[in-house]
């Protein structure tokens, strides 16, 4: 039954009373999801951006084309990837382009490495001797072959000696390359057998000569021309050396002839049988004083002077010149060119008071000197022994008061060659050896 007044309309107005509640609540729920919203900034921006995802999102729907742009990289790694083994091919082959080059230039030399140009025959004049050696020295195109020769050397040989003259020449090339002329004399009413021989080395594709050797047989009776034969053959700007196998006579005309177009004279005093004969000879050489004059014997004794040195202070060899004797043991049954001359250089450091004993050793199978021993006056004694096996010597030192002390020491012996290419790097007198060599005289006539 419906109560007074209750009509449609109020009904429907009583019906919207009760759903106004509603609207105040949906405000609260805006008031609480603001403070919601102050409390939780960061799920609101979410929300936020939740919201506005769609617009953001359009360029991010854009990821499959920077998927496809990735996918698109390993394109160029393949074709890079498929690249490097030509590369690799054809650094490979680098090397074996790069190996003919040096070849190719090498060969392109008109005179390979040890090239020997020789000439053999006999000539009546040396003008016409000259011009066959130079025509050694001219490549076939014409140009001049340049030449590495630092002196001239003329070594006076016979028939006895020529071959070892000639080999030592040539073992001296390399460090001592020269214009070598081996003289011999003959008897005869004129004329040259001659044989030139140039040797050449290729040095980065051009010929150099190392070696010019001349071979000359002079037929004459008059050694007094044999200069004129020589001196055309001879480089102007080099030193001229001449190198003597034995000792010359005072008086040999050869000598003398050619003494006067020579800077240095190199003798041999071991090549003579008697030593005392061959250094009274050397002596009148050297007193001449027309040229500096030494001998490969004196060259020989380097070693020796320079380990007396090293071992005798001048404390020492000042108690020395107030007397003391020097000991001397040497190869063979009489005396050797450089144990006198070993003698002459130490009286002439020590003075008169120096006695000299010079005793023979036949039980050793080397040559020159073997021991040494120097007595300083009682309180001090020297033994120096040499050991051939081991190119060294025994050295003793004794002074009174003190422990003996022993030692090894080096003492070297130098082949013929190599004592001759030392002394044709000097050009100065031989002061030393001009002293020592009277001296040595005095010590082997006592």
């Amino acid at each position: 039954m419906t109560a007074a007044g209750d009509t449609p309309a109020r009904r429907t107005r009583a019906s919207a009373a009760k759903k106004a509640p509603a609207k105040p609540s949906a405000s609260k729920s805006k008031a609480e999801a603001k403070t919601t919203a102050a409390a939780k900034p960061a799920a609101s921006t979410s929300k936020s951006e939740a919201a506005k995802k769609p617009t953001a999102t359009k360029p991010a729907a854009r990821k499959p084309a920077t998927k496809t742009t990735a996918t698109k990289k390993p394109t160029p790694t393949k074709a890079a990837t498929a690249k490097k083994p030509t590369a690799t091919k054809s650094a490979a082959k680098k090397p074996a382009a790069r190996k003919p080059a040096p070849r190719k230039a090498r060969a392109t030399s008109t005179r390979p490495a040890g090239t020997q140009h020789e000439w053999d025959g006999t000539v009546t004049s040396v003008t016409e001797l000259a011009r066959h050696l130079h025509a050694l020295r001219v490549e076939p195109d014409g140009r001049p072959v340049p030449s590495a020769s630092v002196l001239n050397l003329v070594a006076v040989a016979d028939d006895e000696s020529a071959h070892e003259v000639e080999s030592i020449i040539e073992s001296m090339s390399d460090h001592q390359p020269s214009r070598a002329l081996i003289v011999k004399t003959v008897g005869g009413k004129g004329g040259i057998d001659a044989h030139l021989e140039t040797r050449a080395t290729v040095f980065r594709g051009r010929a150099s000569v190392q070696v010019e050797l001349i071979r000359l047989m002079l037929h004459t009776d008059q050694p007094e021309g044999v200069a004129s034969a020589i001196i055309p053959l001879l480089r102007s700007d080099l030193p001229v050396y001449l190198w003597w196998p034995g000792v010359p006579m005072p008086d040999d005309l050869l000598y003398r002839e050619i003494e006067d177009t020579v800077d240095r004279v190199v003798t041999e005093a071991e090549r003579e049988p008697d030593a005392m004969v061959a250094l009274a000879q050397l002596a009148e050489v050297v007193s001449a004083g027309r040229v500096s004059v030494t001998d490969l014997a004196w060259a020989r004794l380097t070693t020796w002077r320079q380990l007396i040195t090293q071992l005798i202070d001048r404390h020492h060899a000042d108690r020395m010149r107030r007397g003391s004797v020097l000991q001397i043991w040497y190869a063979g049954a009489q005396p050797t060119p450089d144990a006198l001359l070993f003698a002459g250089w130490f009286r002439e450091a020590i003075g008169d008071k120096l006695m000299v004993e010079l005793h023979p050793r036949a039980d050793v199978d080397i040559t020159g000197l073997v021991e040494v021993h120097v007595d300083a006056g009682g309180p001090q004694h020297l033994s120096i022994e040499r050991i051939p096996e081991r190119e060294s010597a025994a050295v003793v030192v004794y002074t009174a008061g003190r422990p003996t002390r022993r030692r090894v020491l080096p003492l070297p012996s130098r082949s013929r060659s190599e004592l001759l290419a030392g002394e044709l790097e000097m050009l100065r007198p031989d002061v030393p050896f001009e002293r020592a060599l009277p001296r040595a005289l005095e010590v082997g006539a006592a």
